[in-house]
């Protein structure tokens, strides 16, 4: 019993990647899951913005959370409810189905308190460094090894880091501190967690049920938080949660067929294009612009990113199991 709790971190990241490898043997147009991969960095940009004024709002995290949840449930309900596929809802395995809920839970928090404290640009900034977490994650749980080219990519991601986020801000509303940075950094961490672990987790369980049990946990925990709180109950901005949930599910869909047809990597690599659409978004609604460092350290972070993705292409398959 002690050798197998000792060992579980590996057996977990090798099931997971073992089942990546099995699911690309069976995969659909590639070209098409990168479709769906755009749609939902897309959508999830709208969800952040909405996210973000919510906050600056005065609108608790969790409260935010729960109200997200809350739209993204009662939608899945009523779309299973209509087409009359309430049996796409149920969960296979409760297991993977909790530690994704979990890792959800995490990043939605933590973008939460991010957003409020950073920029759009500059939290997608920080956000970029999830494929050179991936990378160590897979090192140090997979013992994985780690190319000289792969190791140099990840140090260049973390300069490019460094250098974007002591940017001088252009304007007010570009606010930047360590709360704001380590909340991003953590749910980094979360999101390639939950990515990983989802490849394997499409193959097994239907969309539905994925997205209605994130949807559920989430409104559960924020909303029972929300009424433990109830002096910090804000009004201010309800709509615009509901409607960050909507388009947060349909983020998550869109990424859930994505990582069903495609690997990782690949549905990784599209998530450089938030930094176009978020770009687009703070200047829109804030009059943010970005200063050179910030796009300089931008065009460091989206190399070394690519490079890694095309390193992890070259990885030898590893041989398919039973789910």
């Amino acid at each position: 019993m002690h050798e197998k709790l000792k060992n579980w971190p590996k057996r977990f990241w090798k099931r997971s990647l073992e089942n990546e490898a099995y699911a690309m043997s069976h995969s659909v147009s590639h070209l098409r899951a990168i479709g769906f991969a755009l749609m939902s960095f897309t959508l999830w940009v709208f969800a952040d913005t909405g996210m973000k004024i919510a906050s600056e709002a005065g609108m608790p995290p969790y409260e935010l959370m729960g109200l997200m949840g809350l739209s993204a449930t009662l939608v899945m309900m009523a779309l299973a409810g209509m087409r009359k596929e309430t049996k796409k809802l149920r969960i296979r395995d409760w297991r993977p189905q909790a530690l994704c809920a979990v890792c959800s839970m995490v990043c939605t928090l933590s973008n939460a308190v991010a957003l409020k404290h950073l920029s759009l640009t500059v939290f997608y900034i920080v956000v970029f460094t999830a494929p050179m977490v991936t990378a160590i994650l897979a090192a140090l749980f997979l013992k994985e090894r780690l190319s000289p080219i792969k190791v140099m990519a990840v140090i260049a991601g973390f300069i490019g880091v460094l250098v974007a986020v002591n940017t001088p801000h252009t304007s007010s509303t570009q606010t930047g501190d360590w709360i704001g940075y380590v909340t991003a950094s953590i749910s980094v961490a979360a999101y390639s967690i939950w990515t990983i672990r989802m490849r394997g987790m499409t193959q097994s369980e239907s969309l539905e049920s994925i997205a209605f049990f994130s949807g559920i946990s989430l409104a559960g925990v924020g909303l029972g938080w929300t009424l433990i709180d109830l002096h910090r109950i804000t009004t201010g901005g309800i709509g615009l949660a509901l409607l960050s949930g909507l388009f947060n599910l349909g983020g998550n869909l869109f990424n859930y067929k994505a990582l069903k047809h495609t690997t990782a990597g690949n549905v990784l690599q599209i998530h450089y294009s938030q930094i176009i659409t978020g770009a687009m978004m703070a200047y829109l609604i804030w009059g943010d612009l970005p200063a050179w460092r910030l796009v300089a350290g931008a065009a460091i972070i989206i190399g070394s990113g690519l490079v890694i993705a095309a390193q992890a292409r070259k990885t030898i398959p590893l041989p398919p199991i039973n789910l």
